[in-house]
Parts: C-alpha cells; sequence; structure tokens
C-alpha cells in the first residue's frame, strides 16, 4: 500500500512539474486596421492643410460652425452627424455628407437671371439659389421654391431640425468670404462665428 502512494505521489509530482515548465501561450487580439477607423468620433472632422490649388467653383463639404475664439467646431452639427449615424444603420461608409457647389455658369432666366448658380445639400434638404461675389465680398439668394425635402429617419429630430434651420440662416446671412489653403469660410453678421468648409475632392 505504502508503494502504491509513492508511486501517486511521484507521478502527481512529474505532471505538476511539467505543468509549471509549460509556457503560457496568451493569444495576442488582432485587431482589424478597419476597425480601429470605425471606432473613431463621429465629429472628428478633418480641417487641416492640404497641398494643392483649390477652386472657388468647386464643391465644399461642410464641417461646422466655428467660433473665431477657439479651434473647436460646434456641438449642433456634431449631434446632427451623431443623429444621422445611428438612425441609418451606423454606417461609416455612408454618412451624409453636407455640400455647397459653386457653378461659374451664368444663368440665362427665372430669378437668378445674370447671376451664377449654387446647390447645397443637407441632412434632408436640397436647395438651389444664385450668388454674387466681388472681391471677397458675397450675398446669395436662396429659392425656397427650389427647396426640396427629401425626409429621412433623423430629420424630425430636434438636433437636425436646429441645424437646418441654423444653415439655412447663415447661408442667407453671409457677406464675405476666405479661401485659406483647402478651406472656404463664410462669414456673416455675428462677427464671433463663421461657416466653415473643406474642398471636396472625392
Amino acid at each position: 500500500m505504502k508503494n502504491s502512494s509513492f508511486f501517486i505521489f511521484i507521478i502527481l509530482f512529474i505532471f505538476s512539474c511539467v505543468k509549471e515548465e509549460m509556457p503560457n501561450h496568451v493569444e495576442e487580439e488582432v485587431i482589424d486596421p478597419t476597425e480601429v477607423v470605425k471606432r473613431r468620433s463621429i465629429c472628428d472632422f478633418d480641417i487641416s492643410d492640404r497641398e494643392g490649388t483649390f477652386d472657388f467653383y468647386s464643391t465644399w463639404e461642410f464641417a461646422g460652425f466655428q467660433n473665431l475664439n477657439t479651434p473647436h467646431l460646434d456641438n449642433l452639427t456634431c449631434m446632427a452627424r451623431v443623429a444621422n449615424f445611428a438612425l441609418n444603420g451606423e454606417d461609416y461608409d455612408n454618412m451624409i455628407k453636407i455640400t455647397l457647389h459653386f457653378n461659374e455658369e451664368i444663368e440665362e432666366s427665372g430669378f437668378c437671371t445674370d447671376l451664377p448658380k449654387f446647390e447645397a445639400s443637407t441632412f434632408s434638404y436640397q436647395f438651389y439659389g444664385c450668388f454674387e461675389k466681388v472681391d471677397e465680398d458675397i450675398s446669395f439668394i436662396v429659392s425656397m421654391e427650389d427647396r426640396e425635402y427629401i425626409p429621412k429617419s433623423e430629420s424630425t429630430t430636434f438636433p437636425v431640425l436646429e441645424f437646418e434651420e441654423n444653415f439655412l440662416k447663415a447661408i442667407k446671412a453671409a457677406n464675405a468670404y476666405q479661401i485659406e489653403k483647402n478651406r472656404l469660410y463664410l462669414y456673416g453678421d455675428e462677427s464671433y462665428s463663421r461657416m466653415v468648409f473643406v474642398a471636396l475632392t472625392d
């Protein structure tokens, strides 16, 4: 009996030693680079300098309203983007771009006669109008009749409703513009704030 007990003790001792000597293989988590991108904030918007020549008569993407005393963009545009993202399947690849396009051709008829036209696209609207610019002064005429409502799931949320109102109001109130590198700034009656756009190259 003593021999069998001693034999069992030896076997247990050997197995415990083998277990201690076996290295612990911890599998490293492999992170898909696309997942890293998808974890970014919806409100991150790159307004840094880009090299190149940027023409006024092109398409510009709206980044946000900016207080001239800070480098930060406004919270309202951020909240509207979050509403759009959350209510459209959290699809990073098909997020709506808010754009402003300037056309160099002169309109020959209608309320924009003898003026170039512009078109804008927001979360819930496509709207059109014309503009006049002299040096760095600019003014917009918005055709409310040509303002097409495109209902989306986020269109009735408070951030998007307030954003749409503020965006249209700011376009109609714009009286000066500035192009700096790949950014277009529109200034209005509020001396402390401006609309920030970036050149859309995609």
